[in-house]
């Protein structure tokens, strides 16, 4: 995930905004759920982690 995927989630928030609607991205890699934690997305979008295996850690 670069800048470009972080631009299209933060166009879907605002367009969700709009509508009184959310983000919710489910189930990203551990490496796609990494870069959004850093760059501050859990503010915009809720991350669900649906596979039992996963257990909502951020590696």
């Amino acid at each position: 995930m670069d800048s470009s995927g972080i631009g299209l989630i933060m166009g879907r928030h605002r367009a969700m905004e709009e509508i009184d609607g959310e983000v919710v991205i489910r189930n990203p890699p551990v490496h796609i759920r990494r870069v959004m934690h850093i760059s501050g997305m859990e503010r915009i979008a809720q991350i669900q982690n649906t596979t039992p295996e996963s257990n909502g850690a951020i590696e």
